[in-house]
């Protein structure tokens, strides 16, 4: 079982997916054309990692719904308490009960005291807000849950309590709201950085793809121009042969008319050879011509399906294995790949090969025989 990732995947059954180092040995074994899915899984990746901020953002909302709604119930309960407190005072002035209105209203003097100390607190004197967090500072027992954010809140705006724990409360939620801060920072670096990395990834891939274009037409155009200086040179030494006899039938007439009557009978016969040379020639050219046309067609069709399937070459890492198979796995991945004349003149019994050396550049093959065809023959 490889343990390397996994970033090659094939058209057969199933669609599994291969690692750098097995893909080329899977890609010839099952003659299957691959792709290169990094970037998917990458993308895959960062939609999985950025779902983890749903559950956050989700949290925030019902946690800011809570609030509103416990702030309205504190709002409500003072409301009804004033409403009551103003009833209570109506009918204890109708029955002349002077000391419990006046208890009643140093009881609300207390209170409007305690609010504008809390107003104070929270909204103007720095000395006093600062005194109240490093109090706050030394009490480590509040924990962050909904039961210890409703005392704090009736603590703030209930108009029997103290708003000292809600200010403790408030600031262990400012430090943890900048530690979430610093980690959604964090996050979206991480997410930049792999959006970059997977820019790079296509920009390679199309490069590679470029380049293999590229080194098709110029195999192409090479092919065209050995081709093509090939025939011209036939072509002219075949017009050089056809002067000289056509020379020699001239000087012929010249002699005597018996010698010359056997002479042209043989330079008809060889100017009847070279014609038939000159025609096996043309089928030739003309065969030539027909196996640059599919060899044309099947690049052609090779482009379309490097179009098609985005088919990019595996790394350098399987090269660099070449220098550890065996002698028997690398003559089958020589025959595999169908180098010249490699399965013609190296079978088995026939010029067995003693060793395949493979060149440090990785452009070159080296093959070293027992014995070479002149030994066989002495």
């Amino acid at each position: 079982m490889c343990s390397n990732k996994a970033y090659w995947q094939c058209n057969c059954p199933g669609c599994p997916k291969t690692c750098d180092l097995h893909v080329q040995i899977h890609s010839i074994k099952k003659k299957c054309l691959m792709r290169n899915i990094k970037a998917l899984y990458l993308a895959a990746k960062a939609r999985s990692n950025q779902n983890a901020l749903n559950t956050l953002e989700l949290d925030s909302i019902n946690l800011a719904n809570k609030m509103i709604k416990e702030v309205k119930n504190c709002l409500n309960e003072n409301l009804n308490l004033i409403s009551r407190e103003k009833q209570r005072i109506k009918v204890l002035t109708l029955d002349n009960n002077e000391s419990q209105v006046r208890t009643i209203l140093n009881w609300m003097a207390s209170i409007n005291e305690k609010m504008k100390i809390k107003v104070l607190t929270l909204n103007k004197n720095e000395s006093q807000v600062r005194t109240i967090l490093n109090w706050m500072a030394s009490i480590n027992d509040i924990k962050r849950n909904s039961k210890a954010f409703t005392s704090s809140l009736n603590m703030l705006l209930g108009l029997d309590n103290n708003s000292i724990e809600l200010l403790k409360e408030e600031e262990k939620q400012n430090i943890l709201n900048e530690k979430t801060k610093e980690d959604l920072q964090i996050s979206n670096n991480k997410i930049k950085k792999m959006e970059k990395e997977i820019a790079n990834l296509k920009r390679e891939n199309e490069n590679e793809i470029a380049n293999l274009k590229r080194e098709n037409e110029n195999e192409i155009a090479n092919l065209k121009i050995e081709n093509e200086i090939e025939i011209a040179n036939l072509k002219r030494e075949n017009e050089i042969e056809i002067a000289n006899l056509k020379r020699e039938i001239a000087n012929l007439k010249r002699e005597n008319e018996i010698e010359k009557n056997k002479k042209i009978v043989n330079l008809a016969k060889d100017l009847t050879e070279t014609e038939k040379k000159l025609e096996m020639l043309n089928i030739n050219m003309a065969a030539t011509d027909k196996k640059l046309l599919n060899l044309n067609l099947t690049i052609q069709i090779a482009k379309e399906k490097l179009e098609e399937f985005k088919i990019v070459l595996p790394s350098s890492e399987f090269k660099d294995n070449f220098t550890c198979m065996t002698l028997e796995e690398k003559k089958k991945f020589l025959v595999n790949y169908d180098f010249e004349n490699f399965d013609k003149d190296f079978k088995a019994g026939e010029n067995e090969p003693l060793n395949i050396i493979l060149t440090k550049d990785l452009k070159y093959i080296f093959v070293c025989k027992v014995q070479s065809r002149l030994e066989e023959k002495n």
